[in-house]
């Protein structure tokens, strides 16, 4: 299979009928072979606009909803992100194409070890990956000009907002169960929390987050 006219088509025929319309976002998406990512007998189908399960409980999301969420973060060359969940790293490399330095967390020790050694190979300088807890961010490292929580959670727990610079944003999906759920961005103002909803899908929920305190507006 040719990917890389696969991958052309991604962003053709997914991404830019799908409202991701900055040029820099498709960019990267055109840049990253999504193909090494996942198992040889998942490649044909990596380029499909589907949720590739990872192991038992995660998932590459499909390239429209992580593209509409990375391209609500508004990133640039002078910003930090955090990328919760951070898998497998398929997302950490796009970002890299779009903010200075990129920290991505997970659980997962298999999934950091296989992440970091994909970064490794494909000479990515300004991403680091921990393995580390998710549910209270990764204050660390904080504040965080953007950040990226890649599956769906019941509600953003403060805890986390609260690790946003003034300005600041966080996009992920909220949701109930796996069938249903809202695309949001929050934005630090004032160190207040605006949130607005982007758009309806469907994304397997991060089951690190489950019944966590959340915020309350």
């Amino acid at each position: 299979m040719e990917f890389e006219t696969a991958r052309k088509n991604m962003v053709l025929s997914q991404l830019k009928p799908n409202k991701v319309t900055d040029e820099r976002v498709l960019d990267a998406f055109l840049q990253v072979p999504r193909e090494i990512f996942v198992k040889k007998t998942q490649s044909k189908h990596c380029y499909i606009d589907e949720h590739l399960m990872i192991n038992k409980k995660r998932y590459l999301l499909n390239p429209v909803v992580l593209a509409r969420l990375i391209q609500s973060l508004e990133l640039n060359r002078d910003k930090t992100i955090l990328c919760l969940g951070s898998g497998i790293g398929y997302s950490l490399v796009i970002l890299s194409f779009l903010a200075g330095t990129v920290i991505g967390i997970d659980t997962d020790k298999k999934l950091v070890d296989d992440s970091s050694r994909i970064i490794l190979s494909l000479n990515v300088d300004n991403v680091a990956i921990l393995q580390n807890s998710i549910d209270k961010g990764y204050s660390q490292q904080a504040p965080y000009d953007a950040i990226l929580i890649e599956g769906s959670v019941k509600k953003v727990p403060e805890i986390i907002l609260n690790q946003l610079n003034e300005n600041g944003k966080l996009a992920t999906v909220e949701g109930q169960s796996d069938n249903h759920g809202h695309a949001v961005v929050y934005k630090k103002i004032d160190k207040n929390f605006v949130r607005s909803y982007l758009f309806d899908t469907n994304v397997p929920i991060l089951h690190s987050f489950v019944d966590r305190f959340t915020f309350k507006f």
